[in-house]
């Protein structure tokens, strides 16, 4: 299990550590599966959670190369069920390479966007200079369980994206797999950060109710 950020050239030491174990996978086991997967959504994901936690925890919103970084998450269940299904079709799968992509691509500036539009968190979010941004990383990267590191400014620097040959590798497409769109299942795990959780806001069968009012 890869990235599709694994490169050997990466600015963050994380990326180049998926390219130099997918390296040594590669040659201990020429037969093995290698599945180069984008940043995940889901219930539990580092991404979109990611923007509602920092909203809560910090003064203002730390964001990358401003938030002009390209990214095309994908649902975690839809990489489950492709695990899956290579399971199944394990003698096909052989030695072969599986980009996992979701079907869009967003800035992290369009990814903040949407996760706040669903929580109505209004946290600031200052542009500021890399070297500002990754000082507050290199800070925050000394606590334990840090919310921020360095390294997350390095690998949210530049495109979270495949930038190999397509014709060389499979997609969710040989699997018979639609990747599902992030809005179709993130409404469902985001509404918890909303001021007041997921009662603040609810539909019965007498009509609305805002629960602030």
């Amino acid at each position: 299990m890869s990235s599709v950020a694994a490169s050997p050239d990466s600015p963050s030491a994380w990326a180049r550590s998926k390219y130099h174990g997918e390296e040594a996978v590669k040659t201990a086991f020429p037969d093995a599966t290698i599945i180069k997967a984008s940043q995940l959504f889901g219930p539990e994901d580092k991404l979109l959670n990611w923007f509602a936690i920092a909203a809560r925890a910090l003064p203002f919103i730390p964001m990358p190369n401003e938030g002009e970084s390209l990214s095309k998450p994908v649902y975690m269940g839809d990489v489950a069920k492709a695990i899956a299904k290579m399971i199944g079709q394990y003698r096909g799968t052989r030695g072969k390479t599986y980009v996992l992509e979701g079907n869009d691509d967003y800035t992290y500036s369009e990814l903040a966007s949407f996760v706040y539009d669903i929580t109505t968190q209004t946290p600031a979010i200052p542009p500021l200079p890399n070297s500002v941004v990754k000082g507050i990383g290199s800070l925050m990267g000394k606590q334990p369980n840090p919310l921020f590191t360095e390294d997350q400014v390095e690998l949210w620097s530049t495109d979270y994206l495949y930038s190999g040959d397509y014709e060389g590798v499979r997609t969710f497409k040989d699997l018979d797999i639609e990747p599902t769109p992030m809005e179709k299942e993130a409404f469902r795990y985001l509404h918890q950060y909303k001021p007041g959780g997921h009662f603040a806001m609810v539909d019965t069968y007498v009509g609305h109710v805002d629960s602030k009012k």
